[in-house]
Order: structure tokens, then C-alpha cells, then sequence
């Protein structure tokens, strides 16, 4: 290769703009080496990619033809360190503005589906939020090539469940439109199978929209969906998508839509059940905050139920060490911090039931002390933490009353 300077010379035949052939036979040639040398080739790669991807919006057929299968072979034998190699020049030329080195970028990132699964698995949860983000674009040729690169993800998806899925999604990452429409889809799937990496990467992008959408049923349905990801995916899959999903749960969270609140108080309880604390480090400690700021009694009582689910999610222990600061907190001299930790003991019974049976004389003083607070949205937070121990707690032969001292009936 270097005692005939053929990387250069293919170069120039690759680019001869008189001689199609010269160009198609340059192409040949990659496909060749590729092919007969494997990982020998692999240091060229980088250099041959601005060429293959000229040639992929070459104006004649039969060079284009040859380009596309000399990206096949090249992706198929490329090893992971290759992939890494190539990636981000790919992803750049999404950026570009010259719509061919656009298009001949997305239909290259297309190629990759011939790489190793392994190579593909990794590759996947970076590529299509890319190729999605294009799908939009003003250029007619590169919607249609970005469609046709997501179609060629979507058949190697391993999960049976998803695959069966995959047109439905598709559609809802080219026409945000029929979001909702994909995520009813998820939630009736009954799976059998775990959701697998490749799997994950397709789904996430239409839930991250979902979370974003307007509408509170797209909120809530994307949330019910994250939750439910706690359990259909490994974890060392999911976790990393946590740092982008986790935001958007908890701006459903203090969605003004009392449905859409719950759902993501419920999806947060979910995942740290199931994920563990230590994913979440600051999830505890930030909603307690919230509890305390100037800000909505819509926030507050987000907060509020989002962290009952959550204390539910951990367990009797975490909350019976932070029951005392919750109790000294619904009795606090500022009133929006009394109203969202009074509210927390609206939820907390209804949350734990019976659980939380030992602990209602403790917080039986603070609510009647908020049924006589002089603030009113304390006294209705309070007259509703009263009526949810009475429909939860009281039976016809028995109501929880209280008395002097904390006794009780």
C-alpha cells in the first residue's frame, strides 16, 4: 500500500469528475480490501470516509451502487475500535449544510446496521436520536434517506415485542403527531422478553417526547412507560438514560393536571424500588426542598405525592427516620411550609396503608393544629389529610380520634 501510494491514486480515481468509472472502480476496490485484509484495512477507514461519502451522491447510479456496497462490507468487518474511529465524523456531517454530505452521512450511519450486534448495540442509542433529529429537515432527499436509515435500524431490532412494534414507531418518530398513538401501543404490549439495548435505543426518543408533550395524556402515558422500564430493562441499559428522563418525570410531576402528577409520582416510587437509592441521590432531598420553597401549592402538592410514592419505594425504615422532620415541618412558623408537609400526610396514609397504621398518632396533633391554622390553603390541606385518614383508617365500630397526650381511639 505504501510502496505504490495506493490510498492517494484510488483517491484521485475516486474523485476524477470526467471518468465514472475511475470512480466506480475506486469503489470496487475499498470493498476489496476491505474484505480480503480486515483489520489490516482498518487504519484507512477514516481516511477513505470522505470519499465514500462523496460518492454516495455521486450523479451516476452504478457509482452510488458501489459506494452502498462497499459500505456494507466495511461496516460488517469494521471491529469496534473502527466504529469508534468513524462515528463522530458520521454524526458531524449530519450538521453540514451542503445537504449531499448530509444525506450521504445519514445513508453511511444507515450502513452500520451490517456491523457486529454487539458493535450495533453500542452504536444505536447514539445514532438514532441523531437520525430522528434530521427527520425534520427542509431538504426532501434527506427526510426520505434519514426514513430509510431508520427503517434499517428497525429490522435489526432483536426484541420480538418491539420489533412487532417497529412501524408503529417509526411513524411516531417521523410525525410527532402519533406520539400518543406509540405509546398506547407500548403500554397494552404484553412482554415476554426483556427490552433489549438495541430496543431501548428506538424507544426513548418517543418517550422523551412524550414526556415533553403538551397534552397531559402523552405526559402520563411516556410516564407510566418509564416506570415500567425499571422492570423490562437490565438496568445497566437504563440507568444511563436516567439523567434525561428524570427531569422530564418530575416536570409532569408539577403537571397542573392532577392525573398527570400522579402518574409521575407513581413512576418515581417505581424506579426507586426497584433501581435502588443510589441512583437517585438527590431524588429525597430535592423534593423535601420543594416542600419548603415559595413557590405553587401545584408544586408543593407534586412534591408531596411524588415523594410518599418514593418513601413507599424504600421502605418503612426511610420513613420512620424522616417522620420526625416531617412532623416538626407541618407545624413550622412559615405557612407554605406548613401547607406542603401537611399536605405530605394527605398521601403518606394512603400511600403505606396499613403500613403506616403505628404511625398515626403522631401526626393526628399537626393536622388538628392545621384545621385551626389561621392561613386557609393550610386548613383545606389539613381538612384533606383528616378525611384520607378517615377513609382509609375508620371503620363502622372504629375512628381514629385524638386525645390528651396522643391517646387514641
Amino acid at each position: 500500500m505504501k510502496r505504490f501510494d495506493v490510498s492517494e491514486r484510488l483517491r484521485v480515481a475516486a474523485e476524477d469528475k470526467k471518468r465514472s468509472e475511475l470512480r466506480q472502480g475506486a469503489m470496487f476496490t475499498f470493498k476489496t480490501f476491505s474484505s480480503t485484509l480486515g483489520r489490516l484495512f482498518e487504519p484507512y477507514i477514516t481516511f477513505i470516509l470522505p470519499i465514500l461519502l462523496t460518492a454516495f451522491g455521486d450523479g451516476t447510479a452504478d457509482v452510488r451502487e458501489a459506494a452502498q456496497d462497499a459500505a456494507r462490507v466495511i461496516m460488517g468487518d469494521m471491529p469496534g475500535h473502527g466504529v469508534k474511529l468513524i462515528l463522530p465524523s458520521l454524526l458531524s456531517g449530519l450538521d453540514e449544510k451542503q445537504w449531499r454530505s448530509k444525506k450521504g452521512s445519514i445513508e453511511l450511519l444507515g450502513m452500520m446496521t451490517y456491523c457486529s450486534p454487539r458493535q450495533l448495540s453500542l452504536s444505536l442509542p447514539i445514532v438514532i436520536p441523531r437520525l430522528t433529529g434530521v427527520l425534520t429537515d427542509t431538504h426532501a432527499q434527506v427526510k426520505v434517506s434519514a426514513n430509510k436509515s431508520l427503517k434499517q435500524f428497525g429490522e435489526v431490532i432483536s426484541n420480538p415485542e418491539i420489533q412487532a412494534l417497529v412501524p408503529t414507531l417509526l411513524k411516531a418518530l417521523v410525525d410527532p403527531v402519533k406520539t400518543t398513538v406509540a405509546l398506547s401501543a407500548l403500554l397494552k404490549t404484553s412482554f415476554m422478553h426483556y427490552i433489549d439495548h438495541s430496543s431501548l435505543a428506538l424507544v426513548i426518543p418517543i418517550i422523551e417526547r412524550g414526556l415533553r408533550d403538551r397534552g397531559a395524556e402523552g405526559k402520563k402515558k411516556a410516564a407510566q412507560i418509564v416506570g415500567n422500564l425499571a422492570s423490562l430493562t437490565d438496568s445497566k441499559y437504563f440507568v444511563p438514560y436516567l439523567s434525561s428522563l428524570l427531569p422530564m418525570v418530575h416536570v409532569v410531576l408539577v403537571d397542573p393536571v392532577p392525573e398527570a402528577r400522579a402518574t409521575a409520582a407513581k413512576t418515581l416510587g417505581t424506579l426507586v424500588e426497584r433501581l435502588g437509592e443510589v441512583h437517585f441521590p438527590d431524588l429525597v432531598p430535592g423534593l423535601l426542598r420543594t416542600l419548603k420553597t415559595e413557590t405553587s401549592d401545584v408544586d408543593r402538592q407534586g412534591a408531596a405525592q411524588g415523594l410518599s410514592e418514593v418513601l413507599s419505594g424504600l421502605g418503612m425504615d426511610r420513613l420512620e427516620g424522616l417522620l420526625p422532620d416531617i412532623i416538626a415541618n407541618a407545624q413550622s412558623p412559615r405557612s407554605t411550609v406548613r401547607e406542603g408537609f401537611v399536605s405530605l400526610l394527605v398521601y403518606l396514609p394512603a400511600t403505606f396503608g396499613n403500613r403506616f397504621q403505628p404511625h398515626l398518632p403522631k401526626i393526628i396533633a399537626p393536622i388538628l393544629n392545621g384545621l385551626a391554622d389561621g392561613e386557609e390553603y393550610v386548613r383545606e390541606a389539613a381538612m384533606r389529610a383528616g378525611r384520607m385518614i378517615v377513609a382509609n383508617y375508620a371503620t363502622r365500630d372504629r375512628v381514629v380520634v385524638a386525645g390528651v397526650g396522643g391517646e387514641h381511639v
